[in-house]
């Protein structure tokens, strides 16, 4: 069936809703650090916080600029639970619905922010090499 998402559409469907909860983590903890008086190096923190902001915001520029290209549009469905939340898309007329499941999405964000914060160090620790 030729409407039916492939493998790498499914993958893009999946950041789309992955992205922006790893955004609201990261901005909460943003935020607990800002209103922290007590931390010395809080501009360290932030500037890293920061960093993360910037990478997640722009992958999910282009996951949405991507599902764009490919006709698909995702709805996340009013219906959450203690289990997970639910979406469905449509792909180039093609419907489905699927489920992200409560601990699938804490091991997803936990393994995709330990590569980005991997990724922000490697470009600091880069950074202060060429100056």
């Amino acid at each position: 069936m030729r409407n039916v998402p492939t493998k790498e559409e499914l993958e893009m469907i999946r950041d789309y809703c992955l992205l922006p909860i790893m955004l609201a983590i990261v901005e909460n903890s943003r935020k607990q650090i800002e209103y922290s008086v007590a931390l010395s190096i809080k501009q360290l923190y932030l500037a890293a916080t920061d960093a993360l902001l910037y990478r997640i915001r722009a992958d999910l520029t282009a996951v949405k600029s991507g599902l764009r290209e490919h006709g698909i549009k995702v709805f996340e469905d009013e219906r959450q639970d203690k289990n997970g939340r639910y979406y469905r898309f449509v792909c180039r007329g093609y419907e489905d619905k699927f489920a992200l499941i409560r601990d699938l999405i804490r091991a997803e964000v936990s393994v995709r922010l330990g590569s980005y914060i991997a990724e922000v160090i490697r470009e600091a620790g880069q950074t202060s090499k060429t100056n």
